[in-house]
């Protein structure tokens, strides 16, 4: 029996690396309102953790025929339980929910060591995705490009440039800069540096699509790709996946390039993963990409191969939890927010989706 954890403050939580971390009140709503999302691809049988049994009730109304059999329960029945679970599978490990968990009885041989979650740390941040995947990657093949510069100073601000902090969540971290002379941007720029060390400079690409490719790094050291991605940002900010069969997904993105772009990132991603990740991570990742409209392409497009590494599960791998085996009419899955976060399913609308996530 596998106890599971939606933390979606994760990365912010890695970001101030602090045992004692409180999320900002968006991240703490959204904990609340979907925690009940590993039921989507846990077994039946397992534990979910949730901060409240009976909005989970109600959340879940919508919900059931996609979930799981799995039991719902609170810190406080996790700190009363003499059960153990066998494993705990998070959304992703920081200092902050190891010390929660040890707090609320978890036995501590279940969960990493400090010295493991600051290795996965260094693994998680913009600078060694920069330096181990995209630069292998861009190198591999023409059609790849992209850069990003790890600047220990504040940069000369350059317009048509975008700067990202090492750690960050989705859209939080990212700055595109306008104007040379933006007062506010250095300021924020200084803030990073002396708060992470650093900060990232790349180039401002035209992005024609997002997509992402998913894996998991196993037990015995394997890296098994999982399926791909085909999601909306706006700023930098998820809000929503294309929900088909993976042939369906493959096909939509020849629009732009050939299968056999996509099969020779696969590989080399593959590859890459399993000598420097593998060895020492177990669980999801997922690498977002993009596709770009480049002078250098000509009438063609490019593919940026690495524009961030999530070592953690990913809305993606949620996708792919919702993803039917045969063919069936294509579906949206958005997260919403009015009076509370909601995971929306809803059918693919063509008028709506081409001016919005395809």
């Amino acid at each position: 029996m596998r106890l599971h954890i939606f933390n979606p403050d994760h990365d912010l939580a890695l970001a101030a690396n602090l045992a004692n971390y409180t999320a900002p009140h968006a991240g703490r709503e959204l904990r609340a309102d979907l925690g009940f999302l590993p039921a989507l691809w846990a077994e039946n049988g397992d534990w979910v953790l949730v901060d409240d049994l009976e909005s989970t009730a109600l959340y879940t109304r919508h919900m059931g025929q996609y979930l799981h059999q799995v039991r719902y329960l609170t810190f406080d029945e996790l700190s009363r339980s003499y059960v153990q679970p066998s494993e705990i599978c998070v959304w992703g490990w920081n200092k902050s929910l190891r010390r929660q968990l040890l707090r609320h009885g978890v036995e501590e041989r279940l969960m990493p060591s400090d010295e493991y979650i600051e290795l996965y740390r260094q693994f998680s941040s913009r600078q060694w995705a920069a330096e181990h995947l995209l630069a292998p990657l861009v190198r591999s093949h023409p059609q790849l490009l992209g850069e990003a510069v790890c600047c220990r100073k504040v940069p000369h601000l350059q317009p048509h440039t975008v700067l990202k902090s090492p750690w960050s969540s989705s859209g939080r971290g990212v700055r595109y800069v306008e104007r040379a002379d933006d007062s506010a941007l250095r300021r924020w720029a200084e803030n990073i540096v002396r708060q992470q060390g650093a900060v990232m400079q790349e180039p401002y690409y035209k992005k024609v699509r997002d997509f992402a490719m998913e894996f998991e790094c196993t037990a015995d050291r394997r890296v098994e790709y999982l399926g791909l991605s085909l999601f909306q940002t706006v700023r930098g900010a998820y809000t929503g996946n294309l929900i088909a069969t993976e042939e369906e997904k493959t096909k939509e993105l020849g629009q732009y390039v050939d299968s056999g772009l996509l099969q020779h990132l696969r590989h080399e991603i593959i590859t890459l993963i399993s000598s420097h990740i593998a060895p020492h991570y177990v669980g999801p990742l997922g690498i977002d990409m993009m596709i770009v409209s480049h002078p250098q392409a000509g009438d063609s497009f490019m593919v940026h191969p690495c524009v961030e590494m999530n070592l953690r599960r990913t809305m993606g791998h949620v996708a792919l939890a919702l993803t039917p085996r045969q063919p069936q009419p294509w579906r949206i899955m958005r997260i919403k927010y009015t009076d509370r976060y909601r995971l929306q399913v809803s059918p693919y609308l063509e008028n709506i989706v081409n001016n919005a996530l395809i």
